[in-house]
């Protein structure tokens, strides 16, 4: 259940594993007060960029196979919504 092949809901697991290992990168991020190396040599945004992608593929693998289509166009409006709404919060912080 859950999982790639599954008939229930296939690749929320993979969701929220990926989401699990973007929230260390973020943690390690936040810890370092955002510079990029951390002492295990890893390059932290380079992390951060490659675990949000798998995350990305997660939710897109998982709108593809396990959402109905009206299911899909309402998950877009509201992602388009909330986008905005963060991109005006991002304003009025900036100000």
């Amino acid at each position: 259940m859950f999982a790639f092949g599954s008939k229930i809901l296939p690749g929320l697991a993979k969701i929220a594993e990926e989401f699990g290992e973007a929230q260390q990168v973020i943690g390690r991020l936040m810890m370092t007060r955002g510079r990029s190396s951390h002492w295990s040599g890893a390059d932290l945004r380079d992390d951060l960029v490659a675990e949000l992608a798998d995350a990305k593929a997660a939710i897109a693998f998982f709108e593809d196979h396990a959402l109905q289509e009206p299911e899909r166009e309402r998950m877009r409006r509201l992602e388009q919504i909330k986008y905005e709404r963060f991109v005006q919060w991002h304003k009025e912080q900036a100000e």
